[in-house]
């Protein structure tokens, strides 16, 4: 992302928040102005657009209960992080389904000991990867923490998940076997091969 592309971003967020923060929850008049965020090398858009930034507003963006759940609160600063999130995540979990769609789930850790965790869905249709939801973990999170979870949730199907991992602690892969498809994870080319994507998905 470069400076003038930088800049913009930073215009869209301060617009989309300003907005999901003056709008009456649960209303569905919200514009769904959008903005792309990078290109990767495929030609798949990451894209996030305001009725996702007040979703994330509404979920996420609440310090009394982010405390409760031993998260912080998403602020209007953390949005700029995602670029940094997408291109150098700490971990990354690939084709988690839920029902007919599949996500990426992108790990960040910070230099303060927090972990930001950044889901996208997957378009083949529209080659876009679509903000779903943005929080922010009070404690360093690695990948086992996130499969317990998912496991724990009938909702998602992980049965075809790929594991790239650069955590350098507790999240890498314990058997020869796991570490093997992590590096093949790492080192494929196309990370949508043989995925059959669609749009869509929950909130």
């Amino acid at each position: 992302m470069s400076e003038e592309q930088r800049r913009e971003y930073k215009r869209f967020i301060q617009n989309a928040w300003a907005q999901a923060v003056n709008h009456k929850k649960g209303i569905n008049d919200i514009p769904k102005n959008s903005f792309t965020i990078l290109l990767d090398s495929n030609g798949y858009t990451h894209t996030t657009n305001v009725e996702r930034i007040k979703h994330i507003y509404d979920r996420h963006g609440n310090f009394v209960a982010e405390k409760q759940q031993g998260q912080i609160a998403i602020t209007e600063k953390d949005f700029m992080s995602i670029p940094d999130i997408v291109q150098t995540p700490s971990f990354e979990i690939r084709k988690i389904k839920h029902f007919s769609t599949y996500s990426v789930l992108y790990g960040k850790h910070t230099e303060e000991g927090h972990t930001y965790i950044y889901i996208e869905h997957i378009s083949k249709k529209k080659r876009r990867y679509l903000s779903v939801t943005f929080f922010k973990k009070r404690k360093k999170t690695f990948v086992k923490d996130v499969i317990k979870i998912l496991e724990n949730n009938a909702i998602y199907d992980i049965s075809e998940i790929e594991i790239i991992d650069q955590s350098g602690g507790d999240g890498h892969p314990s058997s020869d076997s796991e570490q093997n498809a992590t590096n093949a994870a790492a080192t494929s080319a196309n990370p949508n091969s043989s995925i059959p994507l669609t749009g869509g998905g929950v909130s």
